[in-house]
């Protein structure tokens, strides 16, 4: 992300939407979509909503708007919340008598680097009646792959960053001034890191091919041949954006995707021996039934480790698809800490009450990569954390792990 902890502070978005149908009742899906960019001093944001995002009720019929919603401002850097300078409206194609409603208020909240507990609050009023509904989305929901980007496929904007081999899409970028940008890929046969506790010399995650992309008229086009995981840069100040592309439309199907993450979990022996075998399905089951023991435990745990690996994708790929860098493996192991502390060059993640004996530190550095203008956070690596990581393997294997 752009976000940089000492340079932005946020204050409270209060914004003016108005938009026109004869309802009894409005819902919209948790799949609405904000993008961020910074230039210079001013940080700015940008909302999506998509034809399918937005639905009606009405008492003899219900249906969906065609409509899409796209808001820029330029937010003011004062206080922990954001404030919304402007205001525009959304025009709507409905076949049905026209009747105001507004959004009257959002806010969000962000934190640091970190953005996996923050909510985006929408609270919408029927103008005529008064009435309000209130929206909340986390802001795992709401910024896609760190986007500050669209991807379209065939004049479609694409809500999720999963993209199938063979097809074509393009990307357009808020920061329209990118004329460039480098594209990584990365097979699923990953490098992945050494554990928290292991203090062997750490292993640079390389891609199998690199290319640089060129815009036309402000677009990237982008066609993945092969499955695996795609990593886009901008330039040496931006994070990077993880792609998966498979042969299948859903994400988190295929065994080559799962398998890999799942070596988190295992002693170095294992981990070996199944590093040396060829993956599929049937090994995969096998792996999750001897870690959890029943298969009823074990998609329950499944469902949420997924769940992190996908998270850790989209907040912290830098030079490496997230999931496989250090902060990635960190945070899907033992999940979002209690605090981060960032100053320059160094971050410090906390675990645990402050002062109290059980609290455990883990401090990564930017590091130079022979493989990306990007520095990744690289864990300072310590035989200090070995009790943890075993402690944390032996939650997951239990099912004792929260969101």
């Amino acid at each position: 992300m752009c976000f940089q902890t000492s340079n932005f502070r946020f204050c409270l978005i209060f914004c003016l939407i108005f938009f026109n149908i004869k309802a009894q009742s409005l819902q919209i899906n948790p799949n609405l979509q904000l993008t961020t960019f910074c230039k210079g001093d001013s940080l700015q944001i940008l909302f999506s909503i998509s034809s399918s995002e937005l639905t009606y009720k009405r008492e003899s019929e219900s249906g969906t708007f065609s409509s899409r919603l796209n808001i820029q401002y330029g937010l003011q850097k004062k206080t922990n919340e954001f404030k919304i300078l402007g205001e525009t409206f959304l025009e709507l194609k409905a076949q049905s008598q026209l009747r105001p409603m507004r959004i009257i208020s959002a806010s969000v909240t962000l934190n640091a680097r970190l953005f996996k507990s923050e909510v985006l609050s929408i609270q919408f009023a029927d103008v005529h009646t008064g009435k309000t509904q209130i929206r909340s989305l986390s802001y795992a929901e709401l910024c896609n792959a760190q986007s500050r980007f669209k991807l379209i496929e065939n004049g479609q904007w694409m809500a999720k960053p999963h993209l199938q081999t063979g097809r074509e899409y393009t990307i357009e970028f808020a920061d329209t001034f990118f004329k460039s940008l480098e594209l990584q890929y990365f097979s699923f046969n990953h490098i992945i890191p050494h554990p928290v506790d292991d203090t062997e010399a750490q292993q640079t995650l390389l891609p199998v091919s690199t290319q640089t992309l060129h815009a036309t008229n402000g677009v990237f086009t982008l066609q993945p041949l092969y499955d695996g995981l795609y990593v886009f840069h901008c330039n040496a100040q931006n994070t990077g954006i993880c792609m998966y592309a498979s042969a299948v439309s859903d994400l988190w199907t295929m065994a080559s995707d799962l398998y890999w993450p799942v070596l988190y979990l295992l002693n170095p022996k294992d981990r070996n021996t199944i590093q040396k075998t060829m993956f599929h399905k049937q090994d995969l089951d096998s792996v999750w039934l001897a870690l959890c023991k029943s298969k009823i435990l074990a998609r329950k745990v499944i469902k949420s480790y997924y769940k992190r690996v996908n998270n850790a994708h989209v907040w912290y790929s830098d030079a490496s698809p997230g999931a496989f860098t250090d902060q990635g493996m960190t945070y899907i192991l033992f999940g979002k800490p209690t605090q981060v502390i960032q100053y320059n060059n160094e971050e410090t993640w906390i675990y645990g009450p402050l002062g109290s004996p059980s609290t455990v530190r883990f401090n990564f550095t930017k590091t130079e990569t022979p493989n990306c203008n990007c520095k990744p956070w690289m864990l300072n690596r310590s035989t200090q954390y070995a009790d943890m990581l075993e402690s944390a393997i032996e939650s997951w294997k239990l099912g004792q792990i929260s969101e």
